[in-house]
């Protein structure tokens, strides 16, 4: 049994994070910015437009993926009232898929929607909308989604119209989708995809990337596994709104700077989630910082947790705990105030190792 690779998150557990009053900017100059957000029937009312339209450039982002646009005409005076922004919106039905864009930083290539056809209905009652897009001179392709919602938490195969089954058959697509066109290429799934990656196996609507984790991966699985305060549907509390990202942006993704993260929306508000929910949606966004540039030097960050792994064994400089999960979340180890562990007895497959406040992807062969 072997350690394939260690790929650090340099980031602190939710669970420590403190809410302030203040919504606080979510993008940075070295950073592709990506936010995902449900605005639940935009506008849900008359205060909706000015509130959001000071949000989105509080946060200061490069590109968010909108579901739930109710008012085309509304979205457009939306864009036109935001200078550094340009947009594009499809209403499909009742509720469609929107982009909001910097002008500056983003170069559009297309916008275009696949699925569209009445066949595809009964899984897409919103067709994916796609951007291509270069960044900083690199090529990027977002899949924006708005799944069908509800259901009874079981997978039915084959029942056409039961909704975990519909979500299932859409991820395939999807996936579908981006292996014959976008193999290789930098891209990224996000939307609200109206169910919970820690589901167990039978059940689970995104088995295949769960599966295919060398393709793969959920930017936001620290987030559905972790404390249910910072997940993005507060209400029931679910956490529904996420981010799949390719191989080809692992790289950027442990890149220190590179984070994923629920955005506590309701700050604009004062910490008030009622009031959030009142004027601007019952779901909270969630961003993905990747940073493109500096990849990571694995020497370096190694010797600054205070730890290292030499022939399956874990050794720490000092006292401290250890935690393993597996991919549906599910503690598989912990032990406290140890000083080194050997991975030997575990089986071979994709871990959350977490050692004090630090958490890290761990791969075993």
């Amino acid at each position: 049994m072997n350690i394939l690779i260690i790929i650090f998150f340099l980031f602190q557990i939710n669970s420590n994070l403190q809410c302030e009053n203040t919504l606080k900017s979510f993008g940075t100059d070295s950073t592709l910015d990506v936010i995902t957000w449900n605005v639940q029937d935009f506008p849900k009312n008359e205060n909706t437009y000015e509130y959001l339209k000071e949000m989105i450039e509080i946060l200061n982002v490069d590109i968010i993926a909108f579901q739930e646009i109710k008012d085309s005409l509304l979205f457009n005076e939306l864009v036109s009232e935001l200078p550094l922004y340009d947009g594009f919106v499809k209403i499909d039905y009742i509720l469609g898929l929107a982009y909001l864009y910097n002008k500056n930083t983003i170069k559009v290539d297309s916008i275009y929607q696949i699925y569209t056809e009445y066949e595809h209905w009964n899984n897409f009652p919103r067709a994916p909308m796609l951007i291509s897009f270069k960044y900083n001179n690199e090529s990027f392709t977002i899949i924006n989604n708005h799944l069908k919602c509800c259901g009874d938490g079981k997978l039915e195969i084959n029942i056409k119209y039961d909704e975990e089954w519909r979500r299932y058959q859409a991820m395939s697509y999807i996936l579908y989708y981006a292996s014959e066109n976008l193999i290789n290429e930098n891209h990224i799934i996000l939307g609200d995809l109206n169910d919970e990656i820690t589901d167990d196996e039978e059940n689970n609507v995104f088995r295949y990337v769960i599966n295919n984790l060398d393709k793969y991966i959920f930017a936001d699985y620290e987030i559905a596994i972790g404390d249910s305060n910072f997940w993005s549907y507060p209400s029931y509390p679910s956490h529904l709104d996420h981010f799949i990202i390719n191989n080809s942006l692992f790289d950027n993704f442990n890149n220190i700077g590179s984070v994923c993260e629920t955005i506590i929306a309701e700050n604009y508000f004062e910490g008030d989630l009622n009031t959030y929910d009142d004027f601007i949606s019952d779901h909270r966004p969630v961003g993905l910082r990747l940073n493109t540039k500096n990849y990571f030097n694995s020497n370096k960050d190694i010797k600054e947790t205070n730890y290292y792994i030499k022939n399956n064994v874990l050794y720490l400089s000092e006292f401290g705990d250890i935690s393993i999960y597996n991919i549906y979340g599910q503690s598989v180890l912990n032990l406290n105030k140890v000083k080194q562990f050997n991975f030997s007895e575990i089986e071979s497959g994709l871990y959350i190792l977490r050692i004090n406040n630090n958490t890290t992807k761990l791969i075993i062969e």
